[in-house]
């Protein structure tokens, strides 16, 4: 049965009945995850009765002004609300409730005497105070709500996938349940915004009342259901999904966001990265936004033009800090194979005069032992204990100079003043090849090698994770701030098994003086 508020001017066909804009969007597999609304935070006001196609222009001019006009200012999504199956024309004090995603989500309701009591209150000041964690003066806070979407002239699905749904909920919550006006895409019905949590979920039937309610009594979320929260990027949202999907966790206060990161990796695509806490446990979750991979379709039950949406694509999800697994280093370098020195580096260090020289990140030891052959007096450092265990016997049973140790790299530190050579290869730790800047002697060398940013979207292999990976540029410009001349700053391809990949190269030294010039810039 669709709802009584689809317009005249757009006939309801029974084919249009059955090709519902939810069921072509749940038939080609669509997935909603980077589907809820970016606007960190809501304004609803309760009307009863039908709703226009643009919900607010049921309102007075000057009431659907004064509410458009704050929530511009404090960055709130206006929205109606109603009881379901709420009468038109009731008599009724409408209640008018707000929500802010700060301080773990700040949830207040007041009633008024009538909608146009909007322009005696300040929803700017309100807004300002529920972020900082205070309930305005004639608010109260309210525990929880759940809203539905159920606009019928917004989109058929709404009315008849939203209703149903509401009136199952009203079975479980009959205080703490409302219809609400559109909250963005409609074709993930029948659709629900729980707050105070601020998540918006999709695809909810009327089997799923009662896990709802249940749900958002206790804190919890319906992973399975959601579609992002509310005033997180998409991106983000869709890795709230996937982190939360991996990692088990259900508890809304115990996934919390620490950092996002997002650069453009071709014209095609952009590359989020974000940094989670769950349950105190460090997590990265990598996303690619891509062109929509599904064909033009309708976008909701009224569109009249086939369209495209957005994808988004899981790159990678790492539980842990970034590269600092000691149990994946070891396993990596569980065979003990030395493996080939890299043929940049060497062409870097060949036909230097010997001294004391650093390899950081050594693994098992592939260039300590080639400097250690040709006269260097070497340090090694690894997280790996097998493989720091592995270039230890072989440097006892070769007589080589190489002092090996056990050591995380990004809190460690060398207790020697100075060396005359440091190679960095294919470590992704930014931050690593700026202090060991420091660590150069006069007239030392500093070598690096490592994946390029451009291989992200050019070459293959590496990290998934755009602050892992070199920039030349960035590189000379930090060598350059340290005092050192730059030698090379470069891109090199290099062919691998998978494909070309590119690789980022950094050769510095110190020189002698400090009244030397230093820079002459990247080549």
């Amino acid at each position: 049965m669709v709802d009584a508020d689809v317009p005249e001017s757009v006939p309801v066909t029974p084919d249009a009945v059955l090709q519902r804009c939810s069921d072509i969007s749940r038939d080609l597999g669509e997935s909603m995850a980077g589907t809820a609304c970016q606007t960190p935070g809501v304004l609803l006001l309760e009307h009863a009765g039908p709703w226009p196609l643009e919900a607010l222009a049921c309102l007075p001019h000057h009431t659907r002004s004064v509410l458009e006009n704050a929530c511009q200012q404090a960055t709130l999504l206006p929205a109606l609300i109603r009881r379901h199956l709420a009468a038109p024309g009731s008599v009724y004090q409408p209640m008018l409730i707000m929500w802010v995603p700060d301080e773990g989500g700040m949830l207040a309701g007041r009633r008024l005497e009538a909608q146009d009591d909007l322009e005696d209150i300040d929803l700017v000041e309100s807004a300002e105070l529920l972020r900082d964690g205070e309930i305005p003066g004639g608010w109260q806070q309210l525990p929880y709500l759940i809203a539905v979407c159920a606009h019928g002239r917004r989109d058929a699905c709404c009315a008849e996938l939203g209703r149903e749904l509401a009136g199952a909920l009203l079975v479980h919550e009959p205080q703490l349940v409302w219809e609400v006006s559109a909250l963005g895409p409609q074709r993930f019905g029948a659709g629900a915004l729980a707050l105070p949590q601020g998540v918006m979920y999709g695809r909810l039937g009327p089997q799923d009342a009662a896990g709802l309610v249940e749900a958002t009594r206790a804190n919890q979320l319906l992973v399975a259901n959601m579609r992002g929260r509310h005033g997180q990027t998409p991106a983000t949202q869709a890795a709230e999904i996937e982190v939360r999907t991996t990692s088990g966790c259900t508890d809304n206060d115990q996934v919390i966001l620490l950092d996002e990161l997002t650069i453009p990796v071709d014209p095609a695509r952009e590359r989020t990265v974000t940094e989670w806490e769950v349950g105190g446990s460090p997590w990265t979750v990598v996303v690619d936004r891509l062109p929509d991979p599904l064909p033009p379709r309708m976008l909701s039950c009224h569109a009249t033009t086939p369209e495209q949406s957005e994808a988004f694509s899981v790159v990678s999800v790492h539980h842990g800090q970034p590269g600092s697994s000691q149990q994946e280093w070891d396993e990596r370098h569980g065979a003990g194979h030395l493996g080939e020195p890299d043929p940049t580096v060497l062409a870097e260090v060949e036909g230097l005069r010997p001294g004391r020289a650093i390899d950081l990140a050594c693994g098992t030891g592939r260039h300590a032992v080639w400097l250690a052959e040709h006269g260097w007096q070497v340090d090694a450092v690894d997280f790996s204990v097998t493989a720091v265990e592995t270039l230890r016997g072989y440097a006892r049973e070769k007589g080589l100079s190489i002092a090996a140790e056990i050591a995380d790299l990004t809190e460690w530190s060398p207790t020697r003043p100075s060396y005359d050579l440091i190679v960095i290869s294919f470590v992704h730790l930014p931050a690593l090849f700026q202090r060991a800047l420091k660590w150069l002697a006069p007239q030392g060398r500093i070598v690096l090698v490592g994946h390029a940013q451009r291989n992200l979207s050019e070459g293959v292999g590496g990290p998934t994770d755009p602050r892992m990976l070199h920039d030349p540029v960035a590189l000379a410009a930090m060598a350059t701030g340290a005092r050192l001349r730059v030698l090379q700053a470069t891109e090199k391809e290099r062919q691998t098994d998978d494909g070309i990949a590119i690789d980022a190269v950094l050769v510095a030294t110190k020189p002698a003086t400090l009244d030397q010039p230093v820079v002459t810039g990247p080549q």
